[in-house]
């Protein structure tokens, strides 16, 4: 496995990191509603890319626990370092969109509200707590990583799921 998941895990944050100024450069709206959706995408297919190259590595056979690893550790990196870039985003180059993101929040939870069936009160008291924090403060963003090891822990146990191959050994 090497030094595979850092590899990996760099180059699946910096592309990441790449599509979300591409996405913020078009329209920073765009970037708050959507950049979620390919920073996924790219860190599963380096995840999976990872273990297609240490199965390779390994003569076209892979342990369950080896896949798990190595996908990861990708993940875990790529996450890190995306969390980063998205502190320095919301607090320091552009902290206006912490507000673009609260407005977004609150709009959210008005049209959920409506089928959610909160009453005034409570809808009042989702408002208030999405104004009066800040999403993207140090100990939030310290927090992401953590937060996103367990859907990361999933994914890396689906790829290695898929790609695991033992060999099969038999008593002769």
């Amino acid at each position: 496995m090497g030094n595979l998941p850092v590899k990996y895990g760099f180059i699946a944050s910096g592309l990441s990191i790449g599509i979300s100024i591409l996405l913020y450069l078009i329209d920073p709206e765009i970037y708050l509603k959507f950049n979620i959706i390919p920073q996924y995408i790219i860190e599963i297919y380096f995840m999976t890319y990872v273990v297609s190259i240490v199965k390779e590595d390994n003569g076209g056979f892979i342990k369950f626990s080896e896949a798990f690893r190595s996908a990861w550790l990708t993940y875990i990196l790529a996450a890190t370092l995306i969390a980063l870039f998205t502190y320095l985003m919301m607090n320091f180059i552009d902290p206006n969109l912490i507000e673009r993101l609260k407005v977004l929040q609150v709009e959210a939870v008005e049209s959920v509200s409506k089928w959610g069936k909160l009453s005034e009160e409570e809808l009042n008291e989702q408002v208030e707590i999405i104004n009066s924090t800040n999403p993207y403060d140090i100990k939030s963003i310290a927090a992401l990583p953590v937060s996103f090891l367990f859907p990361g822990a999933i994914i890396a146990a689906i790829i290695a799921i898929i790609k695991r191959r033992e060999p099969i050994i038999t008593n002769v």
